[in-house]
C-alpha cells in the first residue's frame, strides 16, 4: 500500500499483540511512502515507535529476569546436592540433568523416587 495510514494501523495492531519487530517494519515502511506523510501522521508514527521500543525494552527485560531466575534456582539445587550429600544421603548415580538444563528448563526441584528411594536431580 501506499497509504501511511494503513502502515500506521497495520503497526498499531502489531504492537497491541507484542510482534514489536513487525510493528516497527511497518512503521519504517509508513514513513517512506509516497506522498510523503504530513507532520501530523510523522508525529505519530514517533509516538508509536517510541510505544514500540519501550515494549521491546519491557520485553528484553522480563527475559532476562526469567533467566536469571532460572539460573538461581539452578544454583539453589545444587548447594542443597551439597548439602544432602555432606549428610550420607544417597543420591541417584547419575544427574538426569545438567545446571544449565534445569535452569532452561525451570524444573529445578529434586525428589525421591517412589521405587528406588534414590533422591533424583
Amino acid at each position: 500500500p501506499t497509504y501511511s495510514k494503513a502502515f500506521y494501523r497495520g503497526a498499531r495492531a502489531a504492537e497491541k499483540v507484542r510482534k514489536y519487530d513487525i510493528a516497527l517494519n511497518l512503521i519504517e515502511k509508513g514513513l517512506t511512502t509516497t506522498p510523503p506523510p504530513t507532520e501530523q501522521t510523522i508525529s505519530e508514527f514517533n509516538t508509536l515507535k517510541a510505544s514500540v521500543q519501550n515494549g521491546v525494552a519491557s520485553q528484553l527485560a522480563a527475559q532476562k529476569k526469567e533467566k536469571t531466575k532460572g539460573r538461581v534456582d539452578a544454583a539453589d539445587t545444587s548447594n542443597l546436592l551439597r548439602a544432602i550429600t555432606t549428610k550420607g544421603i544417597k543420591i541417584a548415580n547419575k544427574a538426569e540433568v545438567s545446571s544449565e538444563q534445569m535452569a532452561q528448563l525451570q524444573k529445578s526441584k529434586p525428589y525421591f523416587g517412589k521405587s528406588d528411594d534414590m533422591l533424583h536431580v
